[in-house]
């Protein structure tokens, strides 16, 4: 599968957005406000990228269906699901920053939508609060709590596309990136009991942002790393070879003087690294550079046969 850990520059923003967060509750200066435009900059940036990797593994399945369609359509079937709700989350967090941005800084419907750097109140926590929070103690029954169950329904139906020997490895990997548990006994600020509390109540309109974005960027990492492992998968159980050698069989060893001679001469294709398990009439042969050795001791005259079988 495609890799599980972060990137450098992905771990980065990550620590520079629990940084900056830590120090809202300090001080929200000026360049603490830019700071988090910065990152969210950078988080759109890792998502356009993840977009394009994403998109050619998509044309790798595409060329698999015309190769193989047999063998490749299991596998892009579930490409297909994990592609949909990929998409859905990722259209639900973009539609969500733009209310956040419009509604915080009063635009007009039909407004020409602005990037964050040119809102005219970054610094506000009033409106993305009661967006996402509302007024109640635990934040709950709000954008924040309908952006949590989306995420939720998001794991549980991208782990119900694969098979049964995939899901408890991306089971793990989801509930990492997509961590959606309230805040242990003992959390950073009194009152941010709940999920949502913790992420969205009080930030100004930047963090708020900035941390969509990070979703969206982790949708798009969970969409690389699964569909990479699906497109793998299609040929995981070939039999790899890299190596070629001539071969000749003829139907005799030996020809009679005005007995025409006659053979089929080939290419064998074999792996060097990885020799297949061979048997005939039940008995494994000696297997080595990818070819097998069959010997036997004749045991009489008359017609003689053999049960060969491979794996």
């Amino acid at each position: 599968m495609a890799g599980n850990k972060l990137s450098p520059r992905q771990k980065m923003i990550g620590m520079m957005y629990l940084v900056l967060t830590a120090l809202l509750a300090l001080n929200v200066s000026k360049e603490i406000i830019n700071a988090f435009v910065t990152i969210n900059d950078s988080l759109e940036v890792t998502v356009k990228n993840l977009s394009g990797k994403n998109a050619q593994a998509y044309s790798a399945f595409d060329e698999q269906m015309r190769n193989d369609r047999t063998k490749t359509e299991p596998f892009f079937k579930k490409a297909q699901v994990v592609k949909k709700q990929c998409e859905d989350l990722d259209k639900y967090v973009a539609a969500l920053k733009e209310e956040l941005i419009r509604v915080t800084d009063k635009m007009e419907p039909n407004a020409k939508m602005v990037a964050l750097t040119d809102m005219k109140a970054k610094d506000d926590y009033d409106n993305p609060t009661r967006i996402m929070c509302g007024d109640k103690q635990d934040g709950r029954g709000h954008k924040a709590t309908e952006l949590k169950n989306k995420i939720i329904a998001f794991k549980k139906n991208v782990i119900a596309s694969l098979d049964q020997k995939d899901r408890a490895q991306f089971t793990k990997r989801l509930d990492e990136l997509f961590n959606t548990a309230d805040p242990k006994t003992g959390a950073l600020e009194d009152g941010k009991k709940t999920w949502e509390m913790a992420n969205f109540y009080h930030n100004p309109v930047v963090a708020t942002v900035a941390l969509l974005s990070k979703v969206q960027s982790d949708v798009k990492n969970a969409e690389s790393e699964i569909v990479g492992h699906l497109l793998s998968s299609i040929n995981a159980s070939d039999f790899k070879f890299d190596k070629l050698a001539p071969k000749v069989i003829a139907p005799t060893s030996y020809v009679i003087e005005g007995q025409e001679y006659s053979a089929e001469i080939f290419l064998a294709a074999m792996s060097s690294t990885s020799d297949p398990e061979i048997t005939v009439g039940g008995s494994s042969l000696t297997v080595e550079g990818g070819v097998g050795t069959y010997k036997v001791r004749g045991s009489g005259v008359g017609e003689k046969s053999m049960l060969e079988s491979s794996k």
